[in-house]
Protein backbone atom coordinates (compact mmCIF):
# COMPACT_ATOMS: atom_id res chain seq x y z
CA UNK A 1 0.00 0.00 0.00
CA UNK A 2 2.74 2.30 1.06
CA UNK A 3 4.50 1.77 -2.71
CA UNK A 4 1.07 2.40 -4.41
CA UNK A 5 0.99 6.11 -2.27
CA UNK A 6 4.38 6.39 -3.21
CA UNK A 7 4.05 6.02 -7.04
CA UNK A 8 0.54 8.20 -7.06
CA UNK A 9 2.28 11.12 -5.00
CA UNK A 10 5.65 11.21 -7.27
CA UNK A 11 3.06 11.12 -10.57
CA UNK A 12 1.52 13.74 -8.95
CA UNK A 13 4.92 15.34 -8.26
CA UNK A 14 5.80 14.95 -11.94
CA UNK A 15 2.46 16.15 -13.09
CA UNK A 16 2.67 19.25 -11.33
CA UNK A 17 6.08 19.98 -12.66
CA UNK A 18 5.46 20.01 -16.28
CA UNK A 19 2.82 22.17 -15.90
CA UNK A 20 4.75 25.05 -13.99
CA UNK A 21 6.07 28.14 -15.95
CA UNK A 22 9.95 27.80 -15.73
CA UNK A 23 12.07 29.65 -17.50
CA UNK A 24 14.78 29.07 -19.40
CA UNK A 25 18.25 31.64 -19.15
CA UNK A 26 19.51 29.46 -22.83
CA UNK A 27 16.39 30.28 -24.64
CA UNK A 28 16.50 33.57 -26.64
CA UNK A 29 14.05 34.72 -29.79
CA UNK A 30 15.19 37.32 -32.12
CA UNK A 31 12.82 39.07 -33.60
CA UNK A 32 12.41 40.54 -36.79
CA UNK A 33 12.24 43.72 -39.20
CA UNK A 34 10.92 46.76 -37.12
CA UNK A 35 12.38 45.55 -33.57
CA UNK A 36 14.28 48.28 -31.72
CA UNK A 37 17.97 48.56 -31.14
CA UNK A 38 19.04 50.58 -28.84
CA UNK A 39 15.98 52.49 -29.44
CA UNK A 40 16.35 52.53 -32.98
CA UNK A 41 14.55 50.39 -35.68
CA UNK A 42 16.56 47.44 -36.98
CA UNK A 43 15.20 48.52 -40.78
CA UNK A 44 17.81 51.81 -39.49
CA UNK A 45 20.92 49.34 -38.07
CA UNK A 46 22.93 47.38 -40.38
CA UNK A 47 22.71 43.53 -39.90
CA UNK A 48 26.39 43.75 -38.86
CA UNK A 49 25.76 46.36 -36.11
CA UNK A 50 22.65 44.26 -34.90
CA UNK A 51 25.36 41.19 -34.43
CA UNK A 52 27.42 43.55 -32.41
CA UNK A 53 24.66 44.66 -30.30
CA UNK A 54 23.36 41.20 -29.63
CA UNK A 55 26.92 39.89 -28.68
CA UNK A 56 27.04 42.46 -26.22
CA UNK A 57 23.62 41.48 -24.56
CA UNK A 58 24.46 37.69 -24.72
CA UNK A 59 28.50 37.73 -23.73
CA UNK A 60 28.89 34.72 -21.60
CA UNK A 61 25.87 32.76 -22.37
CA UNK A 62 26.58 28.72 -22.86
CA UNK A 63 24.51 26.84 -24.72
CA UNK A 64 21.88 29.10 -26.04
CA UNK A 65 18.96 27.66 -27.93
CA UNK A 66 18.25 30.73 -30.31
CA UNK A 67 14.43 31.26 -31.84
CA UNK A 68 14.41 33.70 -35.11
CA UNK A 69 11.68 35.12 -36.84
CA UNK A 70 12.01 36.94 -40.18
CA UNK A 71 15.10 38.67 -40.69
CA UNK A 72 15.53 37.34 -36.89
CA UNK A 73 16.36 34.11 -38.15
CA UNK A 74 18.50 35.28 -40.69
CA UNK A 75 20.37 36.79 -37.28
CA UNK A 76 20.54 34.11 -35.11
CA UNK A 77 22.00 32.01 -38.33
CA UNK A 78 24.50 34.98 -38.61
CA UNK A 79 25.35 34.95 -35.17
CA UNK A 80 26.34 31.33 -34.78
CA UNK A 81 27.93 32.14 -37.68
CA UNK A 82 29.86 35.36 -35.88
CA UNK A 83 30.63 33.17 -33.16
CA UNK A 84 32.39 30.78 -35.14
CA UNK A 85 34.74 33.51 -36.26
CA UNK A 86 35.42 34.91 -32.74
CA UNK A 87 36.21 31.44 -31.59
CA UNK A 88 33.16 30.47 -29.22
CA UNK A 89 32.06 27.51 -29.96
CA UNK A 90 30.94 25.18 -29.34
CA UNK A 91 30.39 25.86 -26.15
CA UNK A 92 28.20 29.36 -26.95
CA UNK A 93 25.67 27.86 -29.05
CA UNK A 94 23.23 24.31 -28.67
CA UNK A 95 20.62 25.18 -31.68
CA UNK A 96 19.41 27.40 -34.13
CA UNK A 97 15.61 27.34 -35.11
CA UNK A 98 14.72 29.99 -38.29
CA UNK A 99 11.16 30.58 -38.49
CA UNK A 100 10.21 32.28 -41.86
CA UNK A 101 13.59 33.63 -42.32
CA UNK A 102 14.92 34.59 -45.60
CA UNK A 103 18.01 32.11 -44.29
CA UNK A 104 20.33 32.74 -47.36
CA UNK A 105 19.06 36.30 -48.53
CA UNK A 106 15.44 37.86 -49.74
CA UNK A 107 15.43 35.73 -53.27
CA UNK A 108 12.92 38.78 -55.36
CA UNK A 109 15.83 40.78 -55.24
CA UNK A 110 17.71 38.64 -57.45
CA UNK A 111 15.57 39.85 -60.09
CA UNK A 112 16.98 42.78 -59.94
CA UNK A 113 15.75 46.14 -58.18
CA UNK A 114 14.20 47.82 -61.08
CA UNK A 115 12.63 44.65 -62.30
CA UNK A 116 11.01 44.17 -58.92
CA UNK A 117 10.14 47.95 -58.93
CA UNK A 118 8.42 47.35 -62.57
CA UNK A 119 6.48 44.45 -61.25
CA UNK A 120 5.30 46.43 -58.60
CA UNK A 121 4.08 49.61 -60.22
CA UNK A 122 2.11 47.35 -63.12
CA UNK A 123 0.03 46.05 -60.49
CA UNK A 124 -0.74 49.42 -58.80
CA UNK A 125 -1.64 50.49 -62.18
CA UNK A 126 -3.44 47.62 -63.57
CA UNK A 127 -5.39 47.44 -59.87
CA UNK A 128 -6.22 51.85 -60.07
CA UNK A 129 -7.08 52.02 -63.91
CA UNK A 130 -10.09 48.89 -63.13
CA UNK A 131 -10.72 51.50 -60.60
CA UNK A 132 -11.08 54.63 -63.09
CA UNK A 133 -13.03 52.25 -65.32
CA UNK A 134 -15.62 51.54 -62.91
CA UNK A 135 -15.83 55.27 -61.87
CA UNK A 136 -16.26 56.58 -65.29
CA UNK A 137 -19.64 55.03 -65.76
CA UNK A 138 -22.73 56.65 -64.81
CA UNK A 139 -24.14 53.50 -63.19
CA UNK A 140 -22.34 51.77 -60.34
CA UNK A 141 -23.93 48.89 -57.84
CA UNK A 142 -25.16 50.44 -54.56
CA UNK A 143 -22.17 51.46 -51.94
CA UNK A 144 -19.05 50.38 -54.40
CA UNK A 145 -18.63 53.97 -55.18
CA UNK A 146 -18.43 54.81 -51.62
CA UNK A 147 -15.89 51.37 -51.33
CA UNK A 148 -13.63 52.14 -53.84
CA UNK A 149 -13.20 55.79 -54.15
CA UNK A 150 -13.04 56.72 -50.19
CA UNK A 151 -10.05 54.68 -49.76
CA UNK A 152 -11.06 51.37 -50.27
CA UNK A 153 -8.21 50.65 -53.72
CA UNK A 154 -5.30 52.19 -51.54
CA UNK A 155 -6.29 49.89 -48.76
CA UNK A 156 -6.33 47.13 -51.07
CA UNK A 157 -2.38 48.26 -52.10
CA UNK A 158 -1.73 48.40 -49.01
CA UNK A 159 -3.10 45.03 -48.16
CA UNK A 160 -0.94 43.66 -50.99
CA UNK A 161 1.81 45.06 -50.14
CA UNK A 162 1.91 47.30 -53.21
CA UNK A 163 2.09 50.90 -51.18
CA UNK A 164 4.61 52.76 -50.02
CA UNK A 165 4.61 51.06 -46.69
CA UNK A 166 5.81 47.21 -47.91
CA UNK A 167 7.87 46.16 -50.72
CA UNK A 168 8.36 49.42 -52.37
CA UNK A 169 9.72 50.94 -49.08
CA UNK A 170 12.14 47.94 -49.11
CA UNK A 171 13.39 48.62 -52.67
CA UNK A 172 13.95 52.01 -51.87
CA UNK A 173 15.94 50.98 -48.93
CA UNK A 174 17.70 48.13 -50.34
CA UNK A 175 21.02 50.38 -51.54
CA UNK A 176 20.74 52.64 -48.69
CA UNK A 177 24.47 51.74 -46.57
CA UNK A 178 22.73 52.54 -43.14
CA UNK A 179 19.64 50.14 -43.70
CA UNK A 180 19.55 46.02 -42.84
CA UNK A 181 17.51 46.06 -46.45
CA UNK A 182 20.62 46.09 -48.20
CA UNK A 183 22.44 42.96 -46.42
CA UNK A 184 18.96 40.81 -47.37
CA UNK A 185 20.24 41.02 -50.44
CA UNK A 186 21.11 38.07 -52.33
CA UNK A 187 25.23 37.65 -52.34
CA UNK A 188 25.38 40.90 -49.99
CA UNK A 189 28.46 41.54 -48.22
CA UNK A 190 27.18 40.53 -44.82
CA UNK A 191 25.75 37.13 -46.16
CA UNK A 192 28.70 35.98 -47.93
CA UNK A 193 30.51 36.60 -44.43
CA UNK A 194 28.30 35.02 -42.18
CA UNK A 195 25.80 32.69 -44.37
CA UNK A 196 27.95 31.49 -47.40
CA UNK A 197 29.87 32.56 -50.37
CA UNK A 198 28.87 32.18 -54.02
CA UNK A 199 31.11 31.37 -56.81
CA UNK A 200 29.24 32.04 -60.62
CA UNK A 201 30.06 30.78 -63.76
CA UNK A 202 30.17 34.12 -66.12
CA UNK A 203 29.08 34.87 -69.79
CA UNK A 204 31.57 38.10 -70.89
CA UNK A 205 31.29 39.10 -74.05
CA UNK A 206 31.84 42.87 -75.87
CA UNK A 207 28.82 44.29 -77.96
CA UNK A 208 29.61 45.64 -81.67
CA UNK A 209 30.03 49.24 -79.79
CA UNK A 210 32.99 47.65 -77.91
CA UNK A 211 30.92 48.12 -74.12
CA UNK A 212 31.53 44.58 -72.33
CA UNK A 213 29.08 43.02 -70.50
CA UNK A 214 29.11 40.17 -67.98
CA UNK A 215 26.14 38.03 -67.66
CA UNK A 216 25.78 35.37 -64.61
CA UNK A 217 25.31 31.96 -65.81
CA UNK A 218 25.46 29.56 -63.17
CA UNK A 219 26.63 28.76 -59.30
CA UNK A 220 29.66 26.99 -58.92
CA UNK A 221 30.80 26.38 -55.83
CA UNK A 222 29.07 27.67 -52.26
CA UNK A 223 31.54 28.09 -49.25
CA UNK A 224 29.38 28.16 -46.24
CA UNK A 225 30.27 30.05 -42.78
CA UNK A 226 27.71 28.43 -41.07
CA UNK A 227 29.18 25.96 -37.59
CA UNK A 228 28.95 22.43 -37.86
CA UNK A 229 28.54 21.82 -34.35
CA UNK A 230 24.95 23.69 -34.17
CA UNK A 231 22.00 22.41 -34.49
CA UNK A 232 20.21 23.47 -37.15
CA UNK A 233 16.16 23.82 -37.20
CA UNK A 234 13.61 25.67 -40.17
CA UNK A 235 9.96 26.31 -39.83
CA UNK A 236 8.76 27.26 -43.54
CA UNK A 237 5.43 29.00 -44.19
CA UNK A 238 3.59 28.67 -47.08
CA UNK A 239 0.14 30.19 -46.64
CA UNK A 240 0.49 32.41 -49.97
CA UNK A 241 -3.31 33.33 -50.12
CA UNK A 242 -2.50 37.50 -48.73
CA UNK A 243 -6.02 38.24 -48.71
CA UNK A 244 -7.27 35.14 -45.95
CA UNK A 245 -3.93 36.41 -44.33
CA UNK A 246 -4.93 39.22 -43.91
CA UNK A 247 -8.35 38.17 -43.18
CA UNK A 248 -6.88 35.87 -40.21
CA UNK A 249 -4.93 38.98 -38.71
CA UNK A 250 -7.91 40.91 -38.15
CA UNK A 251 -6.98 43.39 -40.60
CA UNK A 252 -9.10 46.20 -41.47
CA UNK A 253 -9.39 48.67 -44.44
CA UNK A 254 -10.67 52.18 -43.16
CA UNK A 255 -12.80 53.77 -45.40
CA UNK A 256 -15.25 56.99 -44.53
CA UNK A 257 -15.34 56.47 -41.07
CA UNK A 258 -15.64 52.50 -40.74
CA UNK A 259 -13.92 49.30 -41.20
CA UNK A 260 -13.92 46.55 -44.31
CA UNK A 261 -12.48 43.57 -44.24
CA UNK A 262 -9.84 43.70 -47.20
CA UNK A 263 -11.14 40.11 -48.93
CA UNK A 264 -14.79 42.25 -48.57
CA UNK A 265 -13.12 45.20 -50.89
CA UNK A 266 -11.31 42.37 -52.94
CA UNK A 267 -14.95 41.69 -53.38
CA UNK A 268 -16.54 44.71 -54.21
CA UNK A 269 -13.83 45.49 -56.45
CA UNK A 270 -14.16 42.22 -59.02
CA UNK A 271 -17.64 42.29 -58.99
CA UNK A 272 -17.96 46.20 -60.14
CA UNK A 273 -14.72 45.45 -62.46
CA UNK A 274 -16.53 42.59 -63.71
CA UNK A 275 -19.86 44.71 -64.73
CA UNK A 276 -17.54 47.59 -66.13
CA UNK A 277 -15.87 45.36 -68.27
CA UNK A 278 -19.30 44.39 -69.23
CA UNK A 279 -20.67 47.61 -69.70
CA UNK A 280 -17.87 48.90 -71.50
CA UNK A 281 -17.88 46.20 -74.14
CA UNK A 282 -22.00 46.95 -74.51
CA UNK A 283 -21.22 50.55 -75.44
CA UNK A 284 -17.96 50.09 -76.94
CA UNK A 285 -20.47 47.43 -79.63
CA UNK A 286 -23.14 49.79 -79.78
CA UNK A 287 -20.66 52.82 -81.35
CA UNK A 288 -18.58 50.32 -83.45
CA UNK A 289 -22.21 49.71 -85.03
CA UNK A 290 -22.93 53.12 -85.25
CA UNK A 291 -19.82 54.05 -86.87
CA UNK A 292 -20.34 51.05 -89.52
CA UNK A 293 -23.63 52.10 -90.31
CA UNK A 294 -23.08 55.55 -91.01
CA UNK A 295 -22.47 56.81 -94.81
CA UNK A 296 -18.71 57.87 -94.73
CA UNK A 297 -19.34 60.27 -97.30
CA UNK A 298 -22.75 62.20 -95.95
CA UNK A 299 -21.64 61.59 -92.09
CA UNK A 300 -17.98 61.88 -91.88
CA UNK A 301 -17.64 63.94 -89.11
CA UNK A 302 -20.34 61.88 -87.16
CA UNK A 303 -18.93 58.79 -87.89
CA UNK A 304 -15.44 59.18 -87.03
CA UNK A 305 -17.03 60.83 -83.33
CA UNK A 306 -18.63 57.44 -83.26
CA UNK A 307 -15.33 55.42 -84.17
CA UNK A 308 -13.46 57.44 -81.69
CA UNK A 309 -16.23 57.01 -78.90
CA UNK A 310 -16.22 52.93 -79.29
CA UNK A 311 -12.35 53.23 -78.93
CA UNK A 312 -12.62 54.99 -75.70
CA UNK A 313 -14.66 52.48 -74.50
CA UNK A 314 -12.74 49.46 -76.20
CA UNK A 315 -9.93 50.99 -73.89
CA UNK A 316 -11.98 51.33 -70.51
CA UNK A 317 -13.21 47.58 -71.23
CA UNK A 318 -9.80 46.35 -71.16
CA UNK A 319 -8.54 48.45 -68.28
CA UNK A 320 -11.70 47.61 -66.01
CA UNK A 321 -10.85 43.62 -67.77
CA UNK A 322 -7.46 43.53 -66.55
CA UNK A 323 -7.90 44.18 -63.26
CA UNK A 324 -10.36 42.17 -62.80
CA UNK A 325 -8.03 39.91 -63.89
CA UNK A 326 -5.83 40.90 -61.85
CA UNK A 327 -7.13 41.16 -58.51
CA UNK A 328 -9.61 37.94 -58.97
CA UNK A 329 -6.21 35.90 -59.29
CA UNK A 330 -4.33 38.37 -56.49
CA UNK A 331 -2.94 35.44 -55.14
CA UNK A 332 -0.83 33.91 -58.22
CA UNK A 333 -0.40 37.67 -59.36
CA UNK A 334 1.29 38.25 -55.98
CA UNK A 335 3.44 35.12 -55.96
CA UNK A 336 4.27 36.26 -59.18
CA UNK A 337 5.60 39.38 -58.15
CA UNK A 338 7.49 37.56 -55.69
CA UNK A 339 9.27 35.09 -58.44
CA UNK A 340 7.13 31.72 -56.87
CA UNK A 341 4.05 30.03 -57.50
CA UNK A 342 0.91 29.81 -55.63
CA UNK A 343 1.82 27.93 -52.00
CA UNK A 344 5.81 28.92 -52.32
CA UNK A 345 5.55 31.68 -49.82
CA UNK A 346 4.50 32.80 -46.94
CA UNK A 347 2.92 35.93 -48.07
CA UNK A 348 6.29 37.75 -47.64
CA UNK A 349 9.20 34.93 -47.79
CA UNK A 350 9.65 32.64 -50.61
CA UNK A 351 9.96 29.16 -49.20
CA UNK A 352 13.13 28.75 -51.31
CA UNK A 353 14.30 31.08 -48.75
CA UNK A 354 13.26 29.72 -45.53
CA UNK A 355 15.48 26.40 -45.40
CA UNK A 356 18.92 25.64 -45.70
CA UNK A 357 19.62 21.68 -46.31
CA UNK A 358 22.85 22.13 -44.03
CA UNK A 359 24.08 18.38 -44.35
CA UNK A 360 25.37 20.70 -47.55
CA UNK A 361 28.29 21.94 -45.36
CA UNK A 362 28.48 18.96 -43.18
CA UNK A 363 25.69 20.56 -40.16
CA UNK A 364 23.85 18.33 -37.77
CA UNK A 365 19.90 18.77 -38.18
CA UNK A 366 17.37 19.57 -35.11
CA UNK A 367 15.85 16.43 -36.14
CA UNK A 368 17.28 14.11 -38.31
CA UNK A 369 13.87 12.65 -39.60
CA UNK A 370 12.90 15.62 -41.28
CA UNK A 371 15.97 17.01 -42.15
CA UNK A 372 15.34 19.99 -39.73
CA UNK A 373 12.91 20.97 -41.87
CA UNK A 374 8.65 21.86 -40.58
CA UNK A 375 6.42 23.36 -43.29
CA UNK A 376 2.85 24.26 -43.06
CA UNK A 377 0.29 26.71 -44.36
CA UNK A 378 1.47 29.93 -42.25
CA UNK A 379 1.86 33.00 -43.25
CA UNK A 380 4.06 35.24 -42.22
CA UNK A 381 2.86 37.04 -39.43
CA UNK A 382 0.92 33.61 -38.13
CA UNK A 383 4.18 32.34 -37.50
CA UNK A 384 4.57 33.90 -34.46
CA UNK A 385 1.93 32.51 -32.74
CA UNK A 386 0.40 29.46 -34.78
CA UNK A 387 -0.21 26.70 -32.02
CA UNK A 388 1.63 23.75 -34.37
CA UNK A 389 4.68 26.26 -34.13
CA UNK A 390 4.41 27.74 -30.62
CA UNK A 391 1.94 25.75 -28.59
CA UNK A 392 -0.84 26.09 -26.41
CA UNK A 393 0.06 29.40 -24.77
CA UNK A 394 3.25 29.93 -26.35
CA UNK A 395 3.78 32.98 -28.96
CA UNK A 396 6.47 35.33 -29.96
CA UNK A 397 4.97 38.23 -28.67
CA UNK A 398 5.12 36.74 -25.29
CA UNK A 399 8.70 35.20 -25.43
CA UNK A 400 6.71 31.89 -24.18
CA UNK A 401 6.85 28.46 -25.98
CA UNK A 402 3.93 25.48 -25.33
CA UNK A 403 3.70 22.18 -24.79
CA UNK A 404 2.64 20.21 -28.17
CA UNK A 405 4.62 22.98 -30.22
CA UNK A 406 7.25 21.98 -32.60
CA UNK A 407 9.31 24.32 -30.61
CA UNK A 408 9.26 22.43 -27.52
CA UNK A 409 9.47 19.14 -29.40
CA UNK A 410 12.60 20.24 -30.96
CA UNK A 411 14.55 21.73 -27.98
CA UNK A 412 13.18 19.89 -25.31
CA UNK A 413 12.13 16.27 -26.39
CA UNK A 414 9.10 14.41 -25.21
CA UNK A 415 9.97 15.40 -21.47
CA UNK A 416 8.08 18.45 -21.16
CA UNK A 417 4.05 17.94 -21.73
CA UNK A 418 2.51 20.81 -20.62
CA UNK A 419 2.36 24.10 -19.45
CA UNK A 420 5.10 26.88 -20.63
CA UNK A 421 8.53 27.80 -21.17
CA UNK A 422 9.57 31.43 -21.21
CA UNK A 423 12.68 32.83 -23.11
CA UNK A 424 14.02 36.17 -23.28
CA UNK A 425 13.47 38.65 -26.16
CA UNK A 426 17.06 39.95 -27.39
CA UNK A 427 17.27 43.46 -29.48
Amino acid sequence: MKKIIALILVSLFCTLLGAQVPNDDTLKFFRGVGSKFMGVDSNFVTMEDQLQHVDAKLSGGTKLNIVGHSQGGLRALAYASYQQQHGRLPDNIANVISIGGPTTGFSPLAQGVQVLQTKLDDASTTINGGMQAVMNLSLVPKGTFEILQNGGVSGLLQTLGLNNSSLPALLAAVDDVKQSYKDMKPDSDFLTKYIVKNTYEWLVFRTPLGRIISVKLFKIRSDWKLPKPVKYGFIVGTSSDILKTADDLNLKVPIAGMTVAPSKVASYYVKATGLASAAWDAIHTSYDIEASLLNPWMYPGHRRDARKLANNASAWRDKAKQGYDWVSNCESNFSSILGTAVNENDSFIPTRDQYIDVAEFGGSYIQNETKGRFAGAYNHLSETTHPDIWGAGGSLDINTIGADGKLVKWLYGNSFTSGTITGENID
